[in-house]
Protein backbone atom coordinates (compact mmCIF):
# COMPACT_ATOMS: atom_id res chain seq x y z
CA UNK A 1 0.00 0.00 0.00
CA UNK A 2 1.49 3.73 -0.69
CA UNK A 3 2.55 5.37 2.48
CA UNK A 4 0.71 8.59 2.95
CA UNK A 5 3.32 11.70 4.07
CA UNK A 6 2.85 12.88 7.82
CA UNK A 7 0.17 14.69 8.38
CA UNK A 8 -0.73 17.63 6.46
CA UNK A 9 -0.47 20.57 7.93
CA UNK A 10 -0.26 24.39 7.98
CA UNK A 11 1.00 26.11 11.84
CA UNK A 12 0.78 29.72 12.22
CA UNK A 13 3.57 30.32 10.02
CA UNK A 14 1.07 29.41 7.10
CA UNK A 15 3.41 27.14 5.55
CA UNK A 16 1.38 24.25 3.97
CA UNK A 17 3.28 20.41 4.06
CA UNK A 18 6.17 21.23 6.94
CA UNK A 19 6.39 18.04 9.16
CA UNK A 20 5.91 19.60 13.01
CA UNK A 21 8.85 18.88 14.69
CA UNK A 22 7.53 17.28 18.30
CA UNK A 23 11.11 17.44 20.21
CA UNK A 24 12.26 15.26 23.07
CA UNK A 25 16.00 15.35 21.92
CA UNK A 26 18.03 16.25 24.95
CA UNK A 27 18.41 20.06 25.93
CA UNK A 28 15.72 20.41 23.29
CA UNK A 29 13.25 23.54 23.66
CA UNK A 30 9.55 23.21 24.81
CA UNK A 31 7.87 21.72 22.08
CA UNK A 32 5.65 24.10 19.69
CA UNK A 33 1.78 25.07 20.35
CA UNK A 34 1.88 23.93 17.24
CA UNK A 35 3.44 20.20 17.86
CA UNK A 36 1.54 19.80 21.64
CA UNK A 37 -1.30 20.08 19.11
CA UNK A 38 0.10 17.54 16.60
CA UNK A 39 0.71 15.04 19.60
CA UNK A 40 -2.83 15.16 20.34
CA UNK A 41 -3.93 13.99 17.21
CA UNK A 42 -0.96 11.72 15.96
CA UNK A 43 -2.94 8.45 16.65
CA UNK A 44 -4.90 8.81 13.47
CA UNK A 45 -1.80 9.63 11.35
CA UNK A 46 -2.09 6.43 9.55
CA UNK A 47 -2.04 5.36 5.76
CA UNK A 48 -4.48 2.43 6.62
CA UNK A 49 -7.78 4.25 8.44
CA UNK A 50 -9.91 6.77 7.59
CA UNK A 51 -8.86 10.13 9.68
CA UNK A 52 -10.03 13.68 11.03
CA UNK A 53 -9.22 16.95 9.84
CA UNK A 54 -8.78 20.01 12.38
CA UNK A 55 -8.77 23.79 12.28
CA UNK A 56 -8.50 26.19 15.01
CA UNK A 57 -8.39 29.99 14.98
CA UNK A 58 -7.55 32.66 18.26
CA UNK A 59 -7.77 35.95 18.62
CA UNK A 60 -8.29 36.07 14.55
CA UNK A 61 -5.24 34.09 13.74
CA UNK A 62 -5.27 30.40 12.35
CA UNK A 63 -3.02 28.79 14.04
CA UNK A 64 -3.56 24.79 13.30
CA UNK A 65 -4.27 23.45 10.43
CA UNK A 66 -3.76 19.75 9.98
CA UNK A 67 -5.56 16.63 8.46
CA UNK A 68 -4.84 13.18 9.95
CA UNK A 69 -5.49 9.26 7.65
CA UNK A 70 -6.65 8.90 4.62
CA UNK A 71 -10.20 10.46 2.82
CA UNK A 72 -10.54 7.36 1.10
CA UNK A 73 -8.97 4.02 1.59
CA UNK A 74 -10.79 2.15 -1.60
CA UNK A 75 -8.09 5.24 -4.05
CA UNK A 76 -5.90 5.27 -1.91
CA UNK A 77 -6.21 9.41 -1.31
CA UNK A 78 -4.94 11.21 1.85
CA UNK A 79 -7.49 13.38 4.37
CA UNK A 80 -6.01 17.45 3.83
CA UNK A 81 -7.44 20.02 5.74
CA UNK A 82 -9.29 21.02 1.99
CA UNK A 83 -10.93 17.51 1.73
CA UNK A 84 -14.90 18.05 1.82
CA UNK A 85 -16.87 16.13 4.76
CA UNK A 86 -20.10 16.07 5.78
CA UNK A 87 -20.83 17.92 8.95
CA UNK A 88 -23.97 16.34 10.21
CA UNK A 89 -26.35 18.52 12.75
CA UNK A 90 -23.79 20.81 12.98
CA UNK A 91 -26.07 22.00 10.18
CA UNK A 92 -28.24 22.62 11.96
CA UNK A 93 -27.97 26.24 12.92
CA UNK A 94 -26.93 27.04 9.65
CA UNK A 95 -30.78 26.92 8.98
CA UNK A 96 -32.29 28.16 11.85
CA UNK A 97 -30.34 31.62 10.78
CA UNK A 98 -31.92 31.20 7.02
CA UNK A 99 -35.15 31.15 8.84
CA UNK A 100 -33.94 34.39 11.05
CA UNK A 101 -32.82 35.62 7.42
CA UNK A 102 -36.29 35.27 5.62
CA UNK A 103 -37.81 36.53 8.55
CA UNK A 104 -36.14 39.72 8.80
CA UNK A 105 -37.63 40.28 5.03
CA UNK A 106 -41.33 39.55 6.09
CA UNK A 107 -41.45 36.09 4.13
CA UNK A 108 -41.33 33.50 6.68
CA UNK A 109 -42.40 33.51 10.39
CA UNK A 110 -40.96 31.37 13.31
CA UNK A 111 -43.81 31.82 15.63
CA UNK A 112 -46.74 30.35 13.45
CA UNK A 113 -47.72 26.62 12.96
CA UNK A 114 -45.92 25.02 10.79
CA UNK A 115 -49.32 23.36 9.30
CA UNK A 116 -49.20 27.23 7.32
CA UNK A 117 -45.85 26.34 5.44
CA UNK A 118 -47.26 22.66 5.21
CA UNK A 119 -50.96 21.98 4.94
CA UNK A 120 -50.68 18.31 4.13
CA UNK A 121 -49.98 18.50 8.04
CA UNK A 122 -53.31 17.79 9.47
CA UNK A 123 -52.81 15.96 12.18
CA UNK A 124 -50.90 17.02 15.92
CA UNK A 125 -47.46 16.82 13.85
CA UNK A 126 -48.80 20.69 12.05
CA UNK A 127 -49.68 22.14 15.77
CA UNK A 128 -46.32 23.25 16.68
CA UNK A 129 -44.56 26.33 15.67
CA UNK A 130 -41.44 26.87 13.56
CA UNK A 131 -39.61 28.29 16.58
CA UNK A 132 -40.45 25.00 18.51
CA UNK A 133 -39.74 22.33 15.97
CA UNK A 134 -36.06 24.35 15.64
CA UNK A 135 -35.62 24.55 19.97
CA UNK A 136 -36.95 20.40 19.83
CA UNK A 137 -40.11 21.05 21.55
CA UNK A 138 -42.24 20.76 19.01
CA UNK A 139 -43.35 17.17 20.32
CA UNK A 140 -43.22 14.91 16.89
CA UNK A 141 -41.92 12.30 16.54
CA UNK A 142 -38.61 12.17 14.51
CA UNK A 143 -38.46 10.31 11.15
CA UNK A 144 -35.23 8.73 10.96
CA UNK A 145 -35.88 6.99 14.67
CA UNK A 146 -39.37 4.96 13.38
CA UNK A 147 -37.02 4.22 10.05
CA UNK A 148 -34.65 2.59 12.08
CA UNK A 149 -37.17 1.23 14.34
CA UNK A 150 -38.97 -0.55 11.75
CA UNK A 151 -36.30 -1.35 9.46
CA UNK A 152 -32.80 -0.28 10.28
CA UNK A 153 -30.69 1.29 8.28
CA UNK A 154 -32.45 0.14 4.89
CA UNK A 155 -32.24 3.17 2.42
CA UNK A 156 -35.74 5.45 3.08
CA UNK A 157 -37.11 6.67 -0.59
CA UNK A 158 -37.42 10.48 -1.24
CA UNK A 159 -40.06 12.11 0.53
CA UNK A 160 -40.77 9.31 3.52
CA UNK A 161 -40.07 11.90 6.19
CA UNK A 162 -42.87 14.25 5.23
CA UNK A 163 -44.63 11.36 4.48
CA UNK A 164 -44.21 9.87 8.05
CA UNK A 165 -44.96 13.41 9.94
CA UNK A 166 -48.17 13.49 7.71
CA UNK A 167 -49.60 10.39 9.20
CA UNK A 168 -48.81 10.96 12.60
CA UNK A 169 -51.62 10.40 15.00
CA UNK A 170 -49.78 10.36 18.36
CA UNK A 171 -46.72 12.45 19.55
CA UNK A 172 -44.00 12.47 22.20
CA UNK A 173 -45.52 15.06 23.98
CA UNK A 174 -47.62 18.21 23.59
CA UNK A 175 -45.90 21.42 21.52
CA UNK A 176 -44.00 23.41 24.30
CA UNK A 177 -44.61 21.24 26.98
CA UNK A 178 -40.78 19.22 26.59
CA UNK A 179 -38.35 18.65 24.84
CA UNK A 180 -36.72 16.10 22.91
CA UNK A 181 -33.96 16.31 20.34
CA UNK A 182 -35.56 15.62 16.60
CA UNK A 183 -34.35 15.72 13.10
CA UNK A 184 -37.55 15.52 12.20
CA UNK A 185 -37.94 19.84 12.90
CA UNK A 186 -35.29 20.36 10.92
CA UNK A 187 -36.46 18.34 7.83
CA UNK A 188 -39.78 20.04 8.33
CA UNK A 189 -38.41 23.39 9.01
CA UNK A 190 -36.12 23.10 5.55
CA UNK A 191 -39.12 22.56 3.00
CA UNK A 192 -41.33 25.09 4.93
CA UNK A 193 -38.54 27.22 4.09
CA UNK A 194 -38.47 26.06 0.91
CA UNK A 195 -42.26 26.59 -0.45
CA UNK A 196 -41.91 29.92 1.78
CA UNK A 197 -39.15 31.20 -0.16
CA UNK A 198 -39.92 30.22 -3.84
CA UNK A 199 -36.56 28.65 -3.94
CA UNK A 200 -35.06 25.30 -3.54
CA UNK A 201 -33.44 24.91 0.34
CA UNK A 202 -30.16 23.93 -0.72
CA UNK A 203 -29.88 27.52 -2.92
CA UNK A 204 -30.68 29.57 -0.76
CA UNK A 205 -28.27 28.26 1.93
CA UNK A 206 -25.99 28.80 -1.28
CA UNK A 207 -27.72 32.43 -1.69
CA UNK A 208 -27.73 33.95 1.76
CA UNK A 209 -24.94 32.33 4.15
CA UNK A 210 -22.13 30.74 2.01
CA UNK A 211 -21.68 32.62 -1.29
CA UNK A 212 -21.62 36.44 0.69
CA UNK A 213 -18.63 34.62 3.07
CA UNK A 214 -16.60 33.00 0.17
CA UNK A 215 -17.52 29.20 1.35
CA UNK A 216 -17.58 27.92 -2.00
CA UNK A 217 -16.37 24.48 -1.06
CA UNK A 218 -19.56 24.29 1.22
CA UNK A 219 -22.79 23.17 0.07
CA UNK A 220 -26.46 21.21 1.58
CA UNK A 221 -26.23 17.72 -0.23
CA UNK A 222 -29.52 15.87 0.26
CA UNK A 223 -27.83 12.42 -0.24
CA UNK A 224 -24.63 10.17 -0.18
CA UNK A 225 -25.34 8.46 -3.10
CA UNK A 226 -24.28 11.96 -5.05
CA UNK A 227 -20.79 12.09 -6.01
CA UNK A 228 -19.24 15.58 -5.71
CA UNK A 229 -15.36 17.03 -6.31
CA UNK A 230 -12.99 16.54 -2.97
CA UNK A 231 -15.67 14.85 -0.80
CA UNK A 232 -14.14 12.21 1.33
CA UNK A 233 -15.44 8.74 1.86
CA UNK A 234 -17.45 7.76 5.15
CA UNK A 235 -16.14 5.28 6.68
CA UNK A 236 -17.95 2.33 8.94
CA UNK A 237 -15.91 -0.89 10.17
CA UNK A 238 -17.36 -4.08 8.79
CA UNK A 239 -18.30 -6.40 11.51
CA UNK A 240 -17.70 -9.45 9.38
CA UNK A 241 -14.71 -8.77 7.92
CA UNK A 242 -12.48 -6.68 9.41
CA UNK A 243 -12.58 -4.12 7.69
CA UNK A 244 -14.41 -0.88 6.27
CA UNK A 245 -17.87 -0.29 4.60
CA UNK A 246 -18.81 2.73 2.96
CA UNK A 247 -21.05 4.91 5.33
CA UNK A 248 -23.83 6.07 3.13
CA UNK A 249 -26.80 7.59 5.51
CA UNK A 250 -29.95 6.04 4.21
CA UNK A 251 -31.95 9.18 3.28
CA UNK A 252 -31.93 10.53 0.20
CA UNK A 253 -33.45 13.38 0.78
CA UNK A 254 -31.47 14.73 3.95
CA UNK A 255 -32.41 18.48 4.22
CA UNK A 256 -32.01 21.03 7.40
CA UNK A 257 -31.31 18.56 9.51
CA UNK A 258 -27.64 17.38 8.53
CA UNK A 259 -27.03 17.77 4.73
CA UNK A 260 -23.81 20.26 4.86
CA UNK A 261 -20.34 19.17 3.61
CA UNK A 262 -17.52 21.44 3.76
CA UNK A 263 -13.97 21.91 4.83
CA UNK A 264 -11.90 23.29 7.76
CA UNK A 265 -11.31 26.63 6.28
CA UNK A 266 -14.63 27.08 5.09
CA UNK A 267 -15.86 26.36 8.66
CA UNK A 268 -13.52 28.37 10.28
CA UNK A 269 -14.92 31.48 7.96
CA UNK A 270 -18.26 30.71 9.33
CA UNK A 271 -17.24 30.58 12.91
CA UNK A 272 -15.27 33.37 12.49
CA UNK A 273 -18.54 35.13 11.39
CA UNK A 274 -20.45 33.66 14.14
CA UNK A 275 -18.29 35.84 16.72
CA UNK A 276 -18.47 38.84 13.67
CA UNK A 277 -21.48 39.19 12.65
CA UNK A 278 -21.03 41.57 10.15
CA UNK A 279 -22.05 40.04 6.98
CA UNK A 280 -25.46 39.29 7.19
CA UNK A 281 -28.51 39.61 9.54
CA UNK A 282 -29.53 42.16 11.80
CA UNK A 283 -29.18 42.06 15.96
CA UNK A 284 -32.40 40.68 16.54
CA UNK A 285 -31.46 37.69 14.28
CA UNK A 286 -28.22 37.02 15.62
CA UNK A 287 -29.88 36.89 19.66
CA UNK A 288 -33.00 35.29 18.52
CA UNK A 289 -30.45 32.33 17.13
CA UNK A 290 -28.52 32.27 20.25
CA UNK A 291 -31.51 32.62 22.51
CA UNK A 292 -32.06 29.71 25.16
CA UNK A 293 -35.13 27.72 25.52
CA UNK A 294 -36.65 27.96 28.83
CA UNK A 295 -38.94 25.38 29.61
CA UNK A 296 -42.44 24.33 31.00
CA UNK A 297 -41.08 23.90 34.48
CA UNK A 298 -39.66 27.10 34.56
CA UNK A 299 -35.80 25.79 33.91
CA UNK A 300 -33.46 27.47 31.40
CA UNK A 301 -32.37 25.17 29.09
CA UNK A 302 -28.83 24.96 27.28
CA UNK A 303 -30.30 25.12 23.86
CA UNK A 304 -31.01 27.55 21.68
CA UNK A 305 -31.45 27.06 17.49
CA UNK A 306 -29.35 24.81 16.48
CA UNK A 307 -26.77 25.50 18.82
CA UNK A 308 -25.87 24.51 22.49
CA UNK A 309 -24.81 26.45 25.09
CA UNK A 310 -22.12 25.21 27.65
CA UNK A 311 -19.04 25.90 29.67
CA UNK A 312 -15.78 24.34 30.09
CA UNK A 313 -13.34 25.12 33.21
CA UNK A 314 -14.84 28.37 33.95
CA UNK A 315 -15.27 29.10 30.33
CA UNK A 316 -18.63 30.18 27.98
CA UNK A 317 -19.13 28.47 24.92
CA UNK A 318 -21.12 27.32 22.22
CA UNK A 319 -20.85 24.52 20.24
CA UNK A 320 -23.03 21.49 18.08
CA UNK A 321 -21.65 18.73 17.27
CA UNK A 322 -22.93 16.27 14.16
CA UNK A 323 -23.09 12.62 13.46
CA UNK A 324 -23.58 10.61 10.42
CA UNK A 325 -23.38 6.95 9.12
CA UNK A 326 -19.30 6.74 9.03
CA UNK A 327 -18.51 10.61 10.12
CA UNK A 328 -18.38 12.69 13.10
CA UNK A 329 -18.06 16.63 13.72
CA UNK A 330 -17.71 19.10 16.53
CA UNK A 331 -17.50 22.93 16.25
CA UNK A 332 -16.72 24.33 19.18
CA UNK A 333 -16.50 28.20 19.84
CA UNK A 334 -15.24 29.94 23.21
CA UNK A 335 -16.45 33.90 22.38
CA UNK A 336 -14.78 35.55 25.14
CA UNK A 337 -11.29 34.26 24.32
CA UNK A 338 -12.29 33.68 20.68
CA UNK A 339 -11.18 30.58 20.08
CA UNK A 340 -12.83 28.71 17.40
CA UNK A 341 -12.47 25.02 16.75
CA UNK A 342 -13.82 22.39 14.09
CA UNK A 343 -13.20 18.93 13.93
CA UNK A 344 -13.95 17.07 10.85
CA UNK A 345 -14.33 13.28 10.93
CA UNK A 346 -14.92 10.05 8.18
CA UNK A 347 -14.69 7.02 10.47
CA UNK A 348 -11.37 7.97 12.24
CA UNK A 349 -11.71 4.65 15.26
CA UNK A 350 -12.02 5.53 17.95
CA UNK A 351 -12.35 9.45 17.80
CA UNK A 352 -14.50 11.57 19.83
CA UNK A 353 -14.24 15.35 18.09
CA UNK A 354 -16.34 16.55 21.04
CA UNK A 355 -14.20 15.49 23.23
CA UNK A 356 -10.80 16.11 21.45
CA UNK A 357 -12.29 19.57 20.84
CA UNK A 358 -12.37 20.52 24.19
CA UNK A 359 -8.64 18.71 24.49
CA UNK A 360 -7.32 21.27 21.75
CA UNK A 361 -8.99 24.04 23.83
CA UNK A 362 -6.50 23.15 27.07
CA UNK A 363 -3.52 22.59 24.67
CA UNK A 364 -4.17 26.49 23.44
CA UNK A 365 -5.78 27.95 26.77
CA UNK A 366 -3.42 26.12 28.81
CA UNK A 367 -4.59 23.09 30.39
CA UNK A 368 -6.04 23.26 34.12
CA UNK A 369 -6.81 26.95 34.11
CA UNK A 370 -10.04 27.97 35.44
CA UNK A 371 -9.53 31.82 36.54
CA UNK A 372 -7.23 30.67 39.13
CA UNK A 373 -9.47 29.08 40.83
CA UNK A 374 -9.18 25.12 42.44
CA UNK A 375 -11.73 23.24 40.73
CA UNK A 376 -14.26 22.09 43.32
CA UNK A 377 -13.75 19.00 44.94
CA UNK A 378 -16.14 16.17 42.92
CA UNK A 379 -18.59 14.55 45.51
CA UNK A 380 -18.56 10.56 45.86
CA UNK A 381 -21.13 8.59 43.50
CA UNK A 382 -23.93 7.10 45.19
CA UNK A 383 -23.77 3.40 44.90
CA UNK A 384 -27.23 2.93 45.61
CA UNK A 385 -27.60 4.69 41.87
CA UNK A 386 -26.51 2.03 39.83
CA UNK A 387 -29.05 -0.16 38.48
CA UNK A 388 -31.83 -0.23 35.76
CA UNK A 389 -34.78 2.58 36.78
CA UNK A 390 -38.04 2.64 35.41
CA UNK A 391 -41.03 5.13 35.36
CA UNK A 392 -44.52 4.40 34.90
CA UNK A 393 -45.44 7.74 34.22
CA UNK A 394 -42.93 8.50 31.24
CA UNK A 395 -42.57 4.48 29.87
CA UNK A 396 -38.47 4.95 29.88
CA UNK A 397 -35.88 3.09 31.38
CA UNK A 398 -32.29 4.63 32.08
CA UNK A 399 -29.18 1.94 33.15
CA UNK A 400 -26.97 4.01 35.58
CA UNK A 401 -23.24 2.25 35.98
CA UNK A 402 -20.16 3.56 37.73
CA UNK A 403 -17.60 2.29 34.86
CA UNK A 404 -14.08 3.00 34.67
CA UNK A 405 -14.27 6.13 33.13
CA UNK A 406 -16.59 7.57 35.74
CA UNK A 407 -20.42 7.41 36.02
CA UNK A 408 -22.35 6.65 33.18
CA UNK A 409 -25.99 6.81 31.79
CA UNK A 410 -27.66 4.34 29.27
CA UNK A 411 -31.31 5.34 27.63
CA UNK A 412 -33.64 2.55 26.83
CA UNK A 413 -31.71 -0.51 26.87
CA UNK A 414 -28.58 1.40 25.99
CA UNK A 415 -24.91 0.44 26.97
CA UNK A 416 -24.27 3.27 29.57
CA UNK A 417 -21.92 5.29 27.55
CA UNK A 418 -23.26 9.45 28.36
CA UNK A 419 -20.96 10.87 31.32
CA UNK A 420 -23.08 11.70 34.12
CA UNK A 421 -21.69 14.95 35.86
CA UNK A 422 -22.31 16.43 39.41
CA UNK A 423 -24.29 19.82 39.88
CA UNK A 424 -24.82 20.24 43.62
CA UNK A 425 -26.80 17.08 45.06
CA UNK A 426 -27.65 16.31 41.40
CA UNK A 427 -26.45 14.55 38.81
CA UNK A 428 -26.61 15.39 35.12
CA UNK A 429 -25.72 14.24 31.75
CA UNK A 430 -23.50 15.31 29.44
CA UNK A 431 -24.53 14.38 25.84
CA UNK A 432 -24.55 16.23 22.71
CA UNK A 433 -28.02 15.42 21.10
CA UNK A 434 -29.38 14.24 24.58
CA UNK A 435 -32.11 16.48 25.99
CA UNK A 436 -31.37 18.02 29.49
CA UNK A 437 -31.24 15.74 32.18
CA UNK A 438 -30.93 15.86 35.43
CA UNK A 439 -30.75 12.56 38.23
CA UNK A 440 -32.00 13.91 41.85
CA UNK A 441 -31.34 10.96 44.20
CA UNK A 442 -32.84 13.12 47.26
CA UNK A 443 -35.71 10.38 47.54
CA UNK A 444 -33.37 7.22 47.50
CA UNK A 445 -32.75 6.31 50.89
CA UNK A 446 -36.68 7.08 52.44
CA UNK A 447 -38.90 6.13 49.31
CA UNK A 448 -36.80 4.05 46.94
CA UNK A 449 -37.20 6.27 44.38
CA UNK A 450 -35.02 8.99 42.07
CA UNK A 451 -36.50 12.12 40.38
CA UNK A 452 -35.17 12.64 36.77
CA UNK A 453 -36.21 15.57 35.17
CA UNK A 454 -35.90 15.34 31.37
CA UNK A 455 -36.30 18.28 28.74
CA UNK A 456 -38.40 20.00 31.34
CA UNK A 457 -40.35 17.41 32.73
CA UNK A 458 -39.86 15.61 35.93
CA UNK A 459 -40.66 11.94 37.11
CA UNK A 460 -40.20 9.79 39.77
CA UNK A 461 -38.52 6.45 39.03
CA UNK A 462 -38.06 3.06 40.47
CA UNK A 463 -35.31 0.67 40.24
CA UNK A 464 -35.73 -2.67 38.36
CA UNK A 465 -34.47 -6.14 38.11
CA UNK A 466 -34.00 -8.99 35.70
CA UNK A 467 -37.23 -11.23 36.15
CA UNK A 468 -39.00 -14.45 34.44
CA UNK A 469 -40.46 -13.05 30.91
CA UNK A 470 -43.96 -14.19 30.65
CA UNK A 471 -46.27 -16.96 30.66
CA UNK A 472 -47.82 -15.56 27.10
CA UNK A 473 -46.75 -13.24 24.50
CA UNK A 474 -49.14 -11.48 21.86
CA UNK A 475 -50.27 -14.02 19.36
CA UNK A 476 -50.83 -11.25 16.45
CA UNK A 477 -49.24 -9.75 13.93
CA UNK A 478 -49.20 -6.07 15.44
CA UNK A 479 -49.50 -2.81 13.56
CA UNK A 480 -48.52 0.69 14.24
CA UNK A 481 -50.05 3.16 12.01
CA UNK A 482 -47.58 6.08 12.94
CA UNK A 483 -44.26 4.09 11.75
CA UNK A 484 -46.39 2.40 9.03
CA UNK A 485 -45.20 -0.80 10.55
CA UNK A 486 -46.19 -4.21 11.41
CA UNK A 487 -44.82 -5.87 14.19
CA UNK A 488 -44.64 -9.96 15.76
CA UNK A 489 -43.36 -11.61 18.75
CA UNK A 490 -41.74 -14.84 18.63
CA UNK A 491 -41.28 -17.11 21.67
CA UNK A 492 -37.91 -19.95 21.63
CA UNK A 493 -36.67 -21.51 24.81
CA UNK A 494 -32.79 -19.91 23.29
CA UNK A 495 -34.64 -16.45 24.28
CA UNK A 496 -37.80 -13.93 22.45
CA UNK A 497 -37.33 -12.51 19.68
CA UNK A 498 -39.72 -9.16 18.80
CA UNK A 499 -39.65 -8.61 14.56
CA UNK A 500 -40.86 -5.27 13.45
CA UNK A 501 -41.12 -4.44 9.87
CA UNK A 502 -42.19 -2.41 7.33
CA UNK A 503 -42.62 -2.21 3.16
CA UNK A 504 -38.84 -1.12 3.51
CA UNK A 505 -37.33 -3.71 6.06
CA UNK A 506 -37.04 -5.32 8.71
CA UNK A 507 -35.51 -5.06 12.65
CA UNK A 508 -35.48 -7.87 14.45
CA UNK A 509 -34.57 -8.06 18.15
CA UNK A 510 -33.85 -10.23 21.20
CA UNK A 511 -35.96 -9.11 24.17
CA UNK A 512 -34.31 -9.22 27.81
CA UNK A 513 -37.44 -9.92 30.55
CA UNK A 514 -37.74 -7.60 33.45
CA UNK A 515 -40.67 -8.97 34.31
CA UNK A 516 -44.83 -9.75 32.83
CA UNK A 517 -44.77 -6.60 31.13
CA UNK A 518 -41.84 -5.23 30.38
CA UNK A 519 -38.49 -5.76 28.44
CA UNK A 520 -35.62 -4.13 27.08
CA UNK A 521 -34.74 -5.08 23.22
CA UNK A 522 -31.70 -5.35 21.37
CA UNK A 523 -31.51 -5.38 18.03
CA UNK A 524 -29.93 -9.05 16.80
CA UNK A 525 -28.16 -7.21 13.41
CA UNK A 526 -24.04 -7.04 14.20
CA UNK A 527 -22.94 -3.82 13.88
CA UNK A 528 -25.80 -1.37 14.22
CA UNK A 529 -26.70 -0.50 17.54
CA UNK A 530 -30.48 0.02 18.62
CA UNK A 531 -31.96 -0.41 22.10
CA UNK A 532 -35.93 -0.02 22.86
CA UNK A 533 -38.23 -0.16 25.64
CA UNK A 534 -41.50 -2.68 25.52
CA UNK A 535 -44.15 -1.95 27.71
CA UNK A 536 -46.96 -4.65 27.13
CA UNK A 537 -50.50 -3.63 27.91
CA UNK A 538 -51.98 -5.05 30.76
CA UNK A 539 -54.72 -6.71 28.61
CA UNK A 540 -51.68 -8.61 26.67
CA UNK A 541 -53.13 -7.72 23.49
CA UNK A 542 -50.33 -4.60 22.37
CA UNK A 543 -47.47 -2.52 23.24
CA UNK A 544 -46.05 0.32 23.45
CA UNK A 545 -42.49 0.98 22.32
CA UNK A 546 -39.60 3.77 23.48
CA UNK A 547 -36.24 4.96 22.62
CA UNK A 548 -34.47 7.77 23.57
CA UNK A 549 -36.68 10.09 20.84
CA UNK A 550 -39.82 8.09 20.40
CA UNK A 551 -42.16 7.95 23.64
CA UNK A 552 -45.33 5.71 23.49
CA UNK A 553 -45.19 4.61 19.72
CA UNK A 554 -48.14 1.90 20.05
CA UNK A 555 -48.62 -1.54 18.43
CA UNK A 556 -52.11 -2.98 18.49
Amino acid sequence: MTRTPPARTIAASGREGLPLSIGGAEGAAEPTLAARLAALFARWDRADAPGLAVGIRHRGAVIYRAAFGMASLESPRALTPASRIRIGSTSKHMTALLALLLAEEGAFSLDVPIRRYLPELEGVEGEATIRQLLQHRAGGRCYFDLSVIAHLDADNPPGRALALAARQQGRNFAAGSAMIYCNSGYHLAAVAIERAAGASFEDELARRLFAPLGMHDTASVPSDHLILPGVATLHVPDPAGGGWRRGIFPNSDVRGEGAVISTIDDMLVWTAHLLSRDRFGSPDTWAQLFERARYADGHEGRYALGLTHGEHRGRALFHHAGGVIGGLSQMLVFPEEALEIVILANGAPEADPVALALAAADVVLGEGEVGGEAPAPQPEFPAALEGLWQSETTGMIYSIAMTEAGPRLGVAGGPPVVPLLPEGTCWRSEAPTLSPLMIDPAGLAAHGTIAIRFGGKTALYRQRLPDARPSALPARVLAACDAEAEARFERRDEGDLLHISDAIGRNTMALDWLGERTALATSTRPGLPFTAAILIDAEGDGFHLNTARTRWLRFI
